[in-house]
C-alpha cells in the first residue's frame, strides 16, 4: 500500500465486525521509511537472492508470545518490553495483538532516581483502564521481557494494581 513516496505502508485485517448495520475491520498498519525497504531490496540483490516480501512491524514479538498456550490462557494480557529509555507496551486479547504502544521515557519528566519504576507504574494504570473503557475483563497477568534485572523491583512497583507479573521465557 503505497500512501506517499516516503513511506511503505501495509495493513493486516484482523478481524471484522458489523456496528449498525455497517461491515468494520479492524486493522493492523505498519509504516517503514522507504529507503530502508530499498536497502534490503538491495542487500538481497548483492546476495542474487530474489526479496518477494518484506514486512515491518511492532508484533513481531505476537509469535513468541502465543506460540505458549500458556499466555493463551492469561488473556487479556500485557507484555513489556522493559528499557532505560522506553517500554514497548502489547496488549494481546481473544488470543491476537489488540493494541502495541511505544512509550519513550526520560528520566527529567519524573521526581527522582526510579524514574524507570514509575514510568512502568504509570503506563501499566493507563493500560488496565484502557482495557476496562473498551469493556475488557480486566488485566490479571503482565509479561516483562528485556531489561528485568530488577524484576523484583518491577513487580513491587505494580503489585497494588492487582496484577501477576511474569518473565518472558
Amino acid at each position: 500500500m503505497q500512501v506517499t513516496d516516503e513511506y511503505s505502508v501495509a495493513y493486516t485485517i484482523v478481524g471484522e465486525e458489523e456496528v449498525s448495520g455497517s461491515k468494520m475491520c479492524k486493522i493492523l498498519a505498519s509504516a517503514c521509511p522507504k529507503t530502508i525497504v530499498d536497502d534490503f531490496r538491495k542487500l538481497f540483490g548483492m546476495l542474487g537472492v530474489t526479496l518477494k516480501s518484506f514486512s515491518a512491524s511492532c508484533s513481531c514479538i505476537a509469535r513468541v508470545v502465543l506460540a505458549d498456550n500458556k499466555n493463551r490462557d492469561k488473556m487479556p494480557l500485557l507484555v513489556i518490553q522493559i528499557d532505560d529509555n522506553f517500554l514497548n507496551i502489547s496488549l494481546f486479547e481473544q488470543n491476537q495483538l489488540a493494541f502495541s504502544r511505544h512509550v519513550s521515557i526520560d528520566k527529567d519528566d519524573y521526581e527522582g532516581e526510579d524514574y524507570l519504576t514509575q514510568a512502568l507504574n504509570d503506563n501499566v494504570f493507563r493500560m488496565i483502564q484502557f482495557n476496562r473503557s473498551r469493556g475488557g475483563s480486566g488485566i490479571k497477568d503482565i509479561i516483562f521481557y528485556g531489561d528485568v534485572q530488577d524484576y523484583i523491583k518491577l513487580t513491587m512497583a505494580i503489585e497494588q494494581q492487582d496484577v501477576k507479573t511474569h518473565i518472558l521465557a
